[in-house]
């Protein structure tokens, strides 16, 4: 004899709300299965036929059933739990047809939209979890989930790896609704093509960030700070900065005020400077390390880069003033004056300044050094400036 047959299903649910037990949950499960055709009516009752042939009305049943045994208290209710249960089914049936009317995410999107943000509940549960949200929050969450959608797209049509990898994500969002797409899935590729992806939503939300912050959009610069790979960036470059024996390598060490000044002052310089392909942490470190020896250069010398800069400016058959009135054309050329400023007092320690000038074309198209003399090299074309000694950048 079952458990089921020989208790009440309202002390089955307080057993199981005492103690989770899954035999209890299967009990009340097997007893609630009885009324499978009374609990269909219901939906069929509420529901426009659309959704009845969506193979969606076995997950509703589930999420009535999860949400009755949370929710029933029979010291409180007159229905007993049967009557509870059904009265969770017609609720669920109408947030369900809500969500409907409001032509809400599938399934296999939010499957998308999980793995892009790394989250933890399942594509099911977000998915269910739309019957209990207000209007406002369904439009939110549709607007994320599409979001994402949007960025899958962009992603699947960035190379042919990440089409492959694409096709490898839409059959994992379809295979576990019945609706495999009949490819061989690798799982070890598979992980990739998660793993891959997820670095390039999060990639791609930066980069909507920094074009944000760019128009001017302050609101930006939060999700800006909290990025991942920003945060450990600064993380790293703050040690770097402490560390005593790379202090003691190059000049004096910076107080902990200084070095917060120049991480922060080399953040808003990244960004300012910023162009589609170039990683915005490399950047960042580009600009902490070049304020760094900036302020080592100024303490060792007593203040004397404006002059030696000047002097850099006549080898380059320049006026003396020219770096120092780029500096103050644009904040992206202020941004960009202490880069140019390290690569020529470098220049200045070789033997052949102009050639070493000339080196520089070697640097990689998306780092900052070459994006700075472009700029440099442009504003001295347009002032009717000598660029003939510039780096070919």
């Amino acid at each position: 004899m079952t458990k089921t047959a020989t208790e009440t299903p309202e002390k089955l649910v307080a057993e199981y709300q005492q103690t989770g037990s899954p035999l209890t949950f299967r009990a009340i499960y097997d007893y609630l299965q009885g009324y499978n055709e009374l609990t269909y009516v219901t939906f069929r009752q509420i529901l426009p036929e659309s959704m009845l042939d969506r193979g969606e009305l076995r997950a509703f049943v589930d999420d009535s059933i999860i949400q009755s045994l949370k929710s029933y208290n029979d010291a409180e209710s007159q229905l007993g739990f049967l009557g509870h249960f059904l009265l969770t089914v017609s609720q669920t049936a109408e947030a369900a047809k809500r969500c409907l009317t409001m032509n809400v995410c599938a399934l296999s999107d939010i499957h998308i939209y999980k793995t892009a943000n790394h989250l933890q509940e399942s594509a099911v549960k977000l998915w269910q979890k739309q019957w209990r949200m207000t209007a406002d929050d369904l439009l939110q969450f549709k607007a994320e989930v599409q979001s994402v959608m949007a960025v899958y797209d962009c992603y699947s049509k960035s190379s042919p790896l990440h089409q492959r990898f694409a096709k490898l994500l839409a059959w994992e969002s379809t295979e576990f609704l019945g609706s495999p797409a009949g490819i061989s899935v690798d799982q070890q590729e598979l992980q990739e093509a998660r793993e891959s992806f997820r670095e390039f939503y999060v990639n791609k939300q930066l980069e909507e960030a920094i074009t944000a912050f760019q128009l001017g959009q302050l609101s930006a610069f939060s999700s800006i700070m909290n990025h991942r790979e920003l945060v450990e960036e600064r993380k790293s470059m703050q040690e770097h900065l402490s560390d005593p024996l790379f202090q003691c390598y190059e000049h004096e060490p910076l107080t902990a005020g200084e070095i917060d000044a120049v991480l922060d002052a080399s953040l808003l310089d990244a960004l300012e400077t910023w162009q589609k392909g170039q990683r915005v942490a490399d950047s960042f470190s580009t600009f902490v390390l070049c304020k760094w020896q900036v302020i080592g250069y100024q303490k060792e010398t007593g203040g004397k880069l404006k002059n030696t800069l000047a002097n850099c400016m006549c080898k380059m058959g320049l006026p003396a003033d020219t770096l120092e009135t780029f500096s103050k054309s644009s904040k992206k050329a202020s941004a960009y004056y202490t880069v140019l400023a390290i690569d020529l007092l470098t220049a200045l320690e070789t033997a052949d300044f102009m050639e070493s000038l000339q080196d520089y074309s070697q640097y990689l198209p998306n780092r900052v050094e070459p994006a700075a003399w472009r700029a440099f090299r442009s504003y001295c074309k347009a002032n009717a400036l000598n660029v003939a000694h510039f780096p070919q950048v």
